[in-house]
């Protein structure tokens, strides 16, 4: 496709001639949502990734000065200019050469277009007006390569996603000699403590003997006693049966 600057707008170069309907259509909405469109479809965002490279050159090289001759000379019909010399023509052209250089043809040609389209332009723009216009108009070449690029930019972050994803975890970072030491000395007390708690014998008093009312053994509450911190059943009235109550008051009266 060729990329001639003197057409200015995108619309009237080869470049937008060559490309599809569909891919037109949102490139001529100028939607926000226009790069993730395109980068929703494998169709279209093959044709803008092909098609990126000469939109790029159109949007942002700077206009020869044969662009900007046929940019501004195609409004003459519009504004009629006077007679000139060969030599008052050259200094007339360089005067916008020099003020619209770095400047790109899709960029001067909408500026020109919004001043034609303003009702108070009565003659042609003097070069510095025409440069304000150029760099504060938006044009469609700028507005195409942007959606563009910015579709090809989304599929770049999807895939690097999904590398993302499917990497491994990295390996976690080397342990110096002074913290593995360290480390390997809490895990063996660690391990210690725990063998010595189980292998400790406990001791429990017995269960067999003479119990009280509440059916365990002096010795049995006297260990919980000790654990629950009260204090010891040797300073409390010991407790007896009921039936030992009795006899000892059958054995008094007989």
């Amino acid at each position: 496709m060729d990329t001639d600057q003197t057409a200015g707008s995108l619309t009237a170069t080869p470049i937008w001639r060559g490309l599809s309907r569909h891919l037109k259509e949102l490139l001529s909405d100028g939607n926000v949502s226009t790069a993730a469109l395109i980068a929703s479809s494998t169709a279209l965002l093959a044709e803008a990734r092909n098609v990126l490279p000469m939109l790029r050159q159109l949007a942002t090289a700077p206009a020869t000065a044969k662009a900007i001759r046929e940019i501004v000379g195609r409004r003459f019909a519009t504004f009629p200019q006077p007679v000139r010399s060969a030599g008052e023509w050259e200094a007339w052209w360089a005067d916008y050469a020099d003020a619209l250089a770095g400047v790109p043809a899709p960029a001067i040609e909408a500026g020109m277009k919004s001043y034609v389209a303003m009702p108070d332009s009565e003659f042609l723009p003097k070069p510095g007006r025409l440069l304000e216009l150029a760099l504060s108009t938006p044009n469609d070449a700028a507005r195409a390569f942007e959606a563009c690029r910015m579709a090809s930019d989304i599929e770049d972050r999807r895939r690097q996603n999904y590398a993302r994803r499917d990497k491994p975890l990295a390996p976690s970072p080397p342990i110096d000699a002074v913290e593995r030491e360290a480390l390997n000395a809490s895990v063996t007390d660690l391990v210690k403590t725990l063998r010595q708690k189980s292998s400790s014998p406990r001791s429990l008093p017995p269960i067999h003997g003479r119990v009280d009312a509440t059916g365990i053994t002096a010795e049995m509450r006297a260990h919980l006693a000790r654990r629950s911190g009260q204090p010891s059943p040797d300073n409390l009235p010991p407790i007896t049966h009921p039936h030992e109550e009795d006899d000892g008051q059958a054995t008094h009266e007989s």
